[in-house]
């Protein structure tokens, strides 16, 4: 298990203020939260890609921070901006690859390039900004390791291969490996991943799909019913219409005849809980 406590960081101002995270295996993990809000930079500090910061990381039970032999477990996949890769060939970064990671399976991202269509003499200069997502994140698939975080892995794809990669980071975490997904693309994760945790400075959500499908309602009726109904909910949002109103809660709710309730998808969760001073409680 990988524990994350009080992590702060700051550049010219507050990137993540008091960020506390439990991760487990065998999990997917969906990592949201607006442009700019920390998603990337808890990744790195998660696998000690950043190690200047406040608070501890452990992974079961050891400190994280400088720990190369316990960095192992951890494979961030990134796409790597470094100039002097530009000209090498794909299977020249796979060797590479499978030299430095110690859980690396080499076979593996044989058949993932065959699925995917990549071509390992290919340079990687070459590829579409898509492509070369995708190539970094067949290494983070392969790498191994127990515990791999993706950031933004679906830029670019077409929804046949978001379909494949999706099927390929099911099948790993199947096999108890934990996933943590970083992106803006809400919506098609809401289908993939088993836990999520949404950052606005500090963790404002960190639930598992079930919790979020038995407290996150839509509700619609007049003002007098629901306020009746709804008193001491956590309500985190109102639409109003004449007499009528849709309010948006993350609570428990009993069904009632005199309520149209409905659930609130996971991108409306994220807006409302993004756009203002939300947080909530699990």
């Amino acid at each position: 298990m990988l524990n994350a406590q009080h992590i702060n960081k700051s550049y010219q101002h507050d990137v993540l203020t008091d960020v506390n995270v439990t991760l487990k295996p065998g999990t997917i993990y969906g990592l949201f939260g607006r442009n700019g809000i920390g998603k990337t930079t808890l990744l790195k500090i998660l696998s000690n890609h950043i190690v200047h910061y406040q608070g501890e990381v452990h992974l079961d039970g050891k400190v994280l921070k400088e720990n190369d032999p316990l960095t192992s477990q951890v494979y961030l996949s990134l796409d790597y901006t470094d100039p002097t890769l530009e000209h090498q060939k794909l299977n020249n970064l796979i060797s590479f690859a499978a030299a430095s990671l110690p859980h690396f399976d080499a076979s593996y991202l044989e058949q993932l390039m065959g699925t995917f269509n990549l071509n390992p003499k290919a340079k990687l200069k070459s590829l579409s900004k898509g492509t070369r997502i995708l190539f970094f994140t067949l290494l983070g698939l392969a790498s191994g390791a127990p515990y791999t975080f993706f950031d933004e892995p679906t830029a670019g794809l077409d929804p046949a291969n978001k379909e494949l990669l999706f099927k390929q980071i099911q099948a790993i975490r199947d096999d108890g490996r934990c996933v943590v997904i970083a992106t803006h693309d809400i919506g098609e994760m809401e289908r993939l991943v088993d836990h999520v945790l949404i950052l606005n400075a500090d963790v404002v959500l960190d639930a598992s799909m079930e919790e979020i499908a038995d407290k996150a309602f839509r509700v619609f009726g007049d003002q007098a019913t629901l306020d009746a109904h709804l008193a001491g909910k956590n309500i985190l949002g109102r639409d109003t219409f004449g007499g009528k109103s849709i309010v948006y809660i993350y609570d428990t709710l009993a069904p009632t005849a005199q309520l149209d309730i409905a659930p609130l998808s996971l991108k409306d969760l994220f807006i409302y809980l993004t756009g203002g001073n939300a947080h909530v409680e699990s």
